[in-house]
């Protein structure tokens, strides 16, 4: 027979009664581990370890009795299952021994009631013991899910104060070293965000079921975003105790919300003032080439002369403005070297302390061996002028100017909001001065082309759409931090390219105008365009061919017409490109020369695979000196 285990403590001064109650639990069934004691003090001692299944006591000890048995137990609160066993006992004894906790009451005579009493309460103690196990571990577990919540777990009673709040909200509200609790949110936050906050406790409070908000509350001077959810806490008669509160930090999904629509936003601009560019420069490109004409027609004219000098300046100054229009919407073409920053900083240094007035201390700090990065060195050297000049304008009274180069390292999480690039190394200048600083409204807009704050006539607007259009060509990030009267920092950073810094210096071109004698195509859909090049080139000795578009240029290919070069535009209308037209007319003519011109080239179209890159391409509004140089070239190639 399998005898279940009991562990007893047995209250009992007669060895004799001792022994019979041993020998009847054996015969019932059970196998006895036990200690028996008389005194109150061996009792104390024998409960510091209180993993008795049972106790059973007498009533009547020499020190001691089933009374102060029964209050020992409760005032060490022992959940111990305990049956007075006495020979003679009072019935008034016996219940307040029940009154006061024993299990049951048993005279030593009537053993037929003590096996199946001790199986009983045996039993029920140990599913207690169960029961209060599962309850530990689910207070435990549910302790340790709201304490390590990665969501801010709180919860206020009806008059507003926290009665909980979980390590992630004390590091979210910086509370570590501050007593919450019994505190109300207008103790803890500003008027207005607590304000808010007890809006939306009382909204819970009167629709009495869960809500979803959006709460902003301001820290550490910094607006933080917070999705929470709301819901009551009802007890066990249905009533209303108090309201839970379950928010996420979505501050930084906010901030990327932000970054991806201003993005949006600025791409839509882009692409308006792209396309409005590219047909106001072939516009300019007909003034520009007919003001030349008429300079050489009217040289010894002096009053025309000037007339025609100030109308050029005039027109070079749209076309300048047209350009950076271009290169705010990343449509404009230009030649990438792997350059230096420090060195292209250190090369015009003399050129931005003049750019700024004698009241602007200029700090410039270049980091030690500064890694390479790939862009064009013009449009790099611009940018950080027209930094520059922001900031000079910013601080009208003087103050501090600084230009800082250094090295760094993205994680993850930063280098995939800004680059789809694998490294992760960048270079960052940093353009920092002391000026009047911008608010929050301001710093909104500033990238818009045509947004300045400076008055009517001293600004265009386009310098910082500018510097925008070049980090979004470079694949790179530009961040702007600004308070107003403390002063405005950019931080321009760039990937690292793991080659050598180029060598070669771009062109500046030759005042002796080439001229020859081939046969050239022109295609261009803007008619003043082509007549305006047939113009040029027949002055220097050219024979030229014209056409309207792609169709007409490959039926002039596809006769016996001779022709040395094909002199095309990049956008047309009629469903083909000028890659395109490069790509038919070298596989009717495979010896053909080419060369491209346009003053807007989409990413789609650079994406098309051919080999005529950037740097072949001459961009609109050319002059005749850069005409005849590139077309010379090209046919030489």
């Amino acid at each position: 027979m399998n005898l279940e285990s009991l562990k007893l403590l047995l209250i009992e001064d007669s060895e004799d009664d001792a022994f019979f109650l041993l020998r009847t639990l054996e015969k019932g069934g059970f196998n006895v581990e036990y200690e028996r004691i008389e005194t109150h003090e061996e009792l104390v001692n024998s409960l510091n370890s209180p993993d008795w299944d049972l106790i059973i006591t007498d009533h009547t000890l020499p020190e001691l009795n089933s009374i102060e048995v029964i209050n020992t137990l409760n005032r060490l609160s022992l959940d111990i299952p305990l049956i007075v066993l006495s020979g003679t006992i009072d019935q008034s004894i016996a219940i307040e021994s029940m009154r006061l906790g024993a299990r049951d009451f048993i005279m030593k005579d009537d053993t037929a009631r003590l096996i199946p009493a001790i199986d009983r309460e045996v039993k029920e103690s140990r599913r207690r013991q169960k029961i209060e196990l599962s309850e530990s571990r689910y207070k435990r577990d549910l302790q340790g899910i709201m304490q390590h919540s990665p969501a801010i777990i709180s919860i206020k009673d009806l008059h507003g104060k926290y009665t909980y709040i979980n390590k992630k909200g004390l590091e979210a509200f910086a509370f570590d070293n501050k007593p919450i609790l019994g505190k109300t949110d207008f103790d803890i936050f500003s008027y207005d965000d607590a304000q808010m906050l007890y809006k939306n406790d009382k909204r819970v409070l009167s629709c009495e079921h869960a809500i979803e908000v959006e709460e902003v509350i301001l820290l550490n001077d910094n607006a933080c975003f917070f999705s929470a959810i709301k819901y009551p806490l009802f007890d066990d008669s249905g009533e209303i105790y108090a309201v839970c509160s379950i928010a996420t930090d979505i501050t930084e999904k906010k901030q990327h919300a932000e970054k991806l629509r201003r993005g949006q936003k600025m791409e839509a601009i882009g692409q308006l003032t792209g396309g409005i560019a590219h047909d106001f420069n072939n516009q300019l490109g007909i003034v520009k080439g007919y003001l030349e004409f008429l300079g050489e027609a009217l040289a010894t004219d002096e009053k025309m002369s000037k007339w025609v000098d100030i109308t050029s300046h005039a027109t070079f100054r749209c076309i300048d403005l047209t350009r950076q229009l271009l290169s705010f919407s990343r449509i404009s073409p230009s030649e990438k070297l792997v350059i230096n920053a420090n060195k292209a900083i250190a090369e015009f240094s003399d050129m931005i302390k003049r750019s700024v007035t004698p009241q602007v201390e200029v700090n410039i700090s270049l980091a030690d061996d500064l890694w390479n990065i790939e862009t064009n060195v013009g449009e790099f050297q611009d940018v950080i002028l027209n930094l520059v000049i922001n900031a000079r304008d910013a601080m009208p009274g003087g103050g501090e100017l600084n230009i800082i180069t250094k090295n760094i390292l993205l994680d993850e999480a930063s280098k995939s909001q800004i680059t789809s690039i694998d490294s992760n190394e960048f270079v960052q200048i940093i353009i920092s001065d002391t000026g009047m600083g911008m608010d929050a409204q301001t710093l909104e807009r500033i990238f818009e082309p045509f947004y300045t704050t400076k008055p009517v006539g001293q600004g265009t607007g386009l310098g910082l759409s500018m510097v925008y259009g070049f980090v979004q060509r470079n694949h790179g990030d530009l961040s702007v931090y600004s308070e107003p009267r403390i002063g405005t920092t950019f931080r321009l950073s760039l990937p690292r390219v793991k080659v050598e810094e180029d060598s070669r210096v771009p062109s500046a071109g030759s005042d002796n105008i080439p001229q020859g004698s081939e046969t050239i195509l022109i295609v261009d859909d803007e008619t003043e365009l082509v007549n305006l090049a047939v113009l040029h080139l027949t002055s220097l000795g050219y024979k030229t061919l014209k056409a309207n578009g792609p169709a007409e240029a490959l039926s002039i290919l596809s006769s016996e017409q001779s022709v040395d070069l094909l002199f095309t535009d990049v956008v047309m209308p009629g469903g083909m490109n000028g890659y395109e037209l490069v790509k038919a007319a070298l596989a009717l003519r495979p010896e053909l020369k080419i060369q491209i011109t346009s003053g807007f080239i989409s990413e789609t179209i650079e994406a098309h695979g051919l080999s005529y890159d950037n740097a072949d391409l001459l961009s609109k509004p050319y002059s005749k000196l850069e005409l005849a140089c590139r077309i010379r070239k090209s046919l030489e190639h």
